[in-house]
């Protein structure tokens, strides 16, 4: 049976809140007193991050995550709506608190987290209503290893019948904070049509540290279709079944790092689903990364696909020996 698509993209996932301390040395916590170049409030989380980049660049997306009631919720929402985000599915629950992330930015634009644990921010299975996953074009994790509760099996419902009615899956990757291990995501690996770790979490995942291309064969073995494995400073790595690939990145000098892979990852959905080729896409989704580390914040350099094409155009890539 086929459904008729209603929504374009929608990121399942964390919206959370985000406060960041510009320039602070890596002794701080040892000091009196610590002066902070800036201090910036932002929305926050990957889910978030890939919907505003996705948003910015020009794509209809629609975020699906939980916040609380009151003020602090009301706000997320207010900004996600004003960053052109469909909020409906952005539920606001009595139990709830919102986690917050202090981000913590170092003189090389490096980046730590101190983050005040939330409580009942996950979405449950039942509220995801599957109906509206299948009606979309496709559907995006963002991220796994932190989508609470469906991490550990509601996410693979999710993903299974988006799958049976032709929604496209894509899938980043978290650090394992609340020690699911390696092996949890084994059965819904099938069910993932676009995979996008950074090579760190690859590392973890697959107990491979010598080659990207090792770790990729990993998750094509289990079952992903295509494999994107962020590589920082040294670009990525595409591979399916019929081909691979690696990008060089564009030469920057970054201000911070934050959100800079979920905004990889949001400028690749967005390609891909405008139909460019993969290496069109990858090389886009490699831009965006980049430029993200030009600003301070997850997402709030990036203006418009213009913007990232005026970037591609006078940016020259760094040579990489892969």
């Amino acid at each position: 049976m086929k459904h008729q698509k209603k929504y374009n993209i929608i990121c399942i996932g964390q919206l959370i809140q985000d406060i960041l301390v510009v320039n602070i040395p890596e002794d701080a916590l040892t000091r009196y007193s610590t002066l902070a170049d800036e201090l910036i409030l932002s929305s926050g989380g990957d889910a978030a991050n890939e919907c505003c980049t996705i948003a910015r660049l020009g794509s209809e997306v629609t975020l699906y995550a939980k916040v609380e009631k009151g003020p602090a919720g009301d706000s997320l929402i207010s900004n996600m709506r004003s960053e052109g985000i469909d909020p409906r599915f952005i539920l606001q629950a009595d139990d709830c608190t919102t986690p917050t992330a202090i981000v913590v930015i170092k003189p090389d634009g490096e980046h730590s987290f101190i983050i005040k644990e939330g409580k009942n921010y996950g979405l449950l299975p039942e509220d995801v209503d599957l109906d509206v996953i299948r009606s979309a074009r496709a559907i995006t994790a963002g991220s796994l290893y932190s989508l609470g509760n469906l991490d550990k099996g509601g996410i693979i419902k999710i993903f299974r019948e988006a799958q049976k009615a032709d929604v496209l899956t894509f899938a980043d990757m978290d650090h394992d904070n609340y020690s699911l291990g390696n092996k949890i995501f084994e059965d819904l690996y099938p069910h993932i049509d676009y995979l996008i770790p950074s090579v760190d979490e690859a590392v973890y995942v697959t107990g491979i540290s010598e080659s990207p291309e090792k770790m990729a064969e990993y998750f094509l073995d289990r079952g992903v279709k295509n494999v994107l494995i962020k590589l920082g400073a040294k670009g990525s790595y595409f591979r399916n079944r019929e081909k691979s690939f690696y990008t060089e990145p564009y030469e920057v000098t970054p201000k911070d790092t934050t959100g800079c892979g979920d905004c990889f990852t949001g400028g690749f959905v967005h390609r891909i689903m405008s139909g460019d080729s993969l290496e069109d896409a990858v090389l886009f989704a490699t831009a965006c990364g980049g430029m993200n580390s030009l600003g301070y914040g997850g997402h709030l350099y990036i203006q418009s696909e213009a913007h990232v094409r005026e970037f591609m155009a006078s940016t020259p890539r760094r040579s990489v020996e892969y």
